[in-house]
């Protein structure tokens, strides 16, 4: 099976670069590092290595405290992040631009070629998954060069459970390969375990996104923007996908007749849609300012258009509101603990399944308001924006969910210690 799977990846390699360059048209840096894709490097690294896989955005910022609690345990010890997706690329280039043992790379493809070149170039003593990052040929060549692989940060749905279910027979041989699973609840470990992952093997640590450090310079640069903006009312919808933002201009429009005055700052969740966002609010009549041109919205603007990266603290602490998308369509949500974070009560659309444990516990402190149509949403923002003192109480409680599920990262970091003792 693991050779009709290889096969099929081969077959389809030429249409998954051609659409990589296609999506990445006008970002050069994706463009000029194909290579790094089929497992050709440069980088030259004598130290002993970590691998530590982080698909994309939300799960490079997860890992940001386990990178940290390493390099300050081993800091002689060479930590190469890779990703799948440009905006995790760039998160990680950003946060660890000044740390030369924090090294950025693309993942190699899922075919050995691939593989056993970074494999063979690299010699990592331990490869470190982010949540369920589990590749056959991965987790297959792993095995052979016997290098431990634990998976961080781990959850898996009832839904992914049943989707790997159907394929047990293919993936058994894999998991195997898997030293240590790092799961985020009691409930992730269970799905783990069913699915046949040996109990031993499984270790509940918490959830690392807790563990995040809130950045206040970018919080007091929202703060002090905010006091330019001629807006009393200001609503912040970020990481949207397509097929969300018009919903949420739709509802922008009719929360206007309530607030004639309010800003509704978007923020798309991928770079390359920046332009087509922009368009969509032009064609429907809005009058936007773009962050990028470094323009500030005036009495005139309706839509600031959050086009830049790495600023999302900076845009929640605009905010009175704060919507995250990737929810009003079944992509799943996005990380709901920096709105949280800012002090903001969010709201979302249903769904949440890659965030069911965090939107639990957000929601039962009333911090999280789920809307499961254009609607309902319409009716919590309008409640919300009316109630002043409501929006103070959910902001609060956000912040102290956070607060009380810290301590992931010290759990992570034993589970390591205890796989590879001479790391």
């Amino acid at each position: 099976m693991r050779r009709l799977y290889t096969a099929l990846f081969y077959l389809l390699l030429p249409f998954i670069l051609l659409r990589l360059v296609i999506r990445n048209r006008h970002n050069s840096e994706v463009k000029g590092r194909i290579l790094e894709r089929l497992g050709f490097y440069h980088q030259k690294i004598s130290a002993p290595t970590l691998w530590l896989h982080a698909v994309s955005y939300g799960e490079s910022v997860a890992a940001e405290p386990l990178i940290k609690s390493l390099r300050q345990h081993y800091p002689s010890l060479q930590i190469l992040v890779t990703t799948m997706t440009a905006t995790g690329a760039l998160r990680v280039q950003t946060t660890w631009k000044s740390d030369e043992k924090v090294t950025h790379l693309f993942v190699p493809y899922d075919i050995p070629y691939a593989l056993k070149r970074f494999l063979k170039h690299f010699q990592p003593k331990l490869i470190v998954l982010m949540e369920t990052e589990m590749w056959p040929n991965l987790l297959h060549y792993a095995g052979i060069e016997q290098i431990p692989v634990l998976i961080a940060n781990a959850r898996l749905s009832a839904k992914s459970l049943a989707g790997y279910q159907r394929i047990e027979g293919f993936i058994a041989p894999f998991l195997q390969n898997i030293k240590t699973v790092a799961a985020q609840s009691e409930l992730d470990a269970k799905h783990f375990e069913a699915l046949g992952i040996n109990k031993q093997r499984i270790t509940i640590t918490g959830n690392l996104k807790f563990d995040i450090e809130i950045p206040t310079i970018l919080l007091n640069q929202g703060k002090a923007l905010r006091t330019k903006l001629p807006h009393s009312h200001v609503l912040v919808a970020a990481s949207t996908h397509s097929n969300e933002e018009e919903q949420l201009l739709e509802v922008f429009g009719r929360l206007r007749q309530d607030y004639p005055d309010m800003l509704l700052v978007l923020v798309p969740r991928h770079p390359y849609r920046f332009d087509e966002v922009a368009g969509i609010c032009q064609r429907l009549g809005y009058q936007i300012a773009r962050r990028s041109r470094k323009e500030l919205p005036d009495i005139n603007t309706n839509v600031f258009l959050g086009d830049s990266m790495g600023e999302l603290y900076l845009y929640y602490s605009l905010a009175d509101v704060a919507f995250v998308g990737g929810s009003l369509i079944p992509v799943g949500g996005h990380n709901l603990l920096e709105p949280a974070g800012a002090k903001v009560p969010i709201v979302t659309g249903p769904h949440l399944f890659n965030f069911s444990a965090i939107s639990g516990l957000l929601t039962e402190h009333g911090s999280l308001f789920v809307a499961d149509d254009s609607e309902t949403l319409y009716q919590i923002l309008k409640t919300l924006f009316k109630d002043e003192r409501q929006r103070e109480i959910s902001g609060e409680q956000g912040l102290e969910v956070i607060k009380k599920n810290q301590g992931a990262t010290s759990n992570h970091l034993a589970a390591i210690q205890a796989l590879v003792p001479s790391l």
